[in-house]
């Protein structure tokens, strides 16, 4: 239809000129103080364009973003923010492909109970275009990363 094509026109520039009530997720118990200052932080280094001046800080907190990435997209339903935060999520990844790493190493670190994979894959079911399109996008940047690799114990270390 019509509005279906519309909806594929939008882009991530329109989708993070919005303005998101972050403040109203932590209200409501999605994300924590803490997750949302961090949540702050980032859209202010997104829209300022200096968020790869920023990238170590990230990366030292890997398993914290992930985690924050996984309650935003699990505890929010309405369309504008996830769009916003798959949005976020690709700007950070474009930025810093290597982020990918920290989604794998959060899985591996707390043996799949911090899985931020599953809700992108629920995703791709919605019905907006745009949601569709950047959760699949997101998810294949985090899947075709090959460059994270357990420590493995010896097996044969007493």
């Amino acid at each position: 239809s019509a509005g279906r094509v519309k909806q594929g026109k939008l882009t991530s520039e329109e989708v993070l000129r919005r303005e998101i009530p972050w403040s109203t997720l932590q209200e409501k118990g999605i994300i924590t103080k803490e997750q949302l200052a961090s949540v702050y932080h980032l859209v202010e280094l997104v829209t300022t364009r200096q968020l790869s001046s920023q990238l170590l800080q990230f990366e030292a907190r890997g398993v914290e973003m992930v985690s924050l990435f996984n309650a935003l997209l699990t505890g929010v339903n309405k369309d504008e923010v996830v769009q916003y935060v798959l949005a976020l999520m690709d700007e950070l990844l474009l930025a810093q492909p290597a982020f990918a790493g920290q989604f794998h190493s959060a899985l591996y670190a707390t043996q799949g109970t911090l899985d931020a994979f599953d809700p992108l894959l629920k995703l791709l079911s919605r019905q907006h275009l745009f949601t569709v399109e950047k959760a699949a996008l997101v998810l294949a940047k985090l899947l075709s990363y090959d460059h994270f690799h357990p420590a493995i114990a010896d097996a044969h270390a007493e």
